[in-house]
């Protein structure tokens, strides 16, 4: 087993166990089983070259719904277990 954290609500997934997608409206199911966890950018709110990376597990990816990236704002409104400044930064 090689467990991995949602940085969002702070479940633990094992990483290499698929899963299918529970939401359909999403569109995102029709692509067969998934990784559990899913990587997102996420730019901080007052210096826009800073991106961290967010880990987050399928039900909060379904509650924000990003397009590319997200926001330092949308992540905080989420009351995330990892604080922005906590997140693993992009490299460049």
């Amino acid at each position: 087993m090689q467990k991995s954290k949602c940085l969002a609500c702070g479940i633990e997934k094992d990483i290499r166990e698929e899963e299918m997608y529970p939401y359909e409206e999403d569109n995102i199911t029709t692509e067969g089983p998934i990784q559990p966890l899913l990587n997102i950018e996420c730019q901080s709110n007052t210096d826009h070259t800073d991106f961290r990376i967010v880990t987050i597990c399928h039900n909060c990816y379904h509650k924000i719904q990003p397009d590319m990236w997200m926001s330092q704002g949308e992540w905080e409104l989420m009351r995330p277990v990892t604080n922005f400044n906590n997140l693993p930064k992009l490299p460049l």
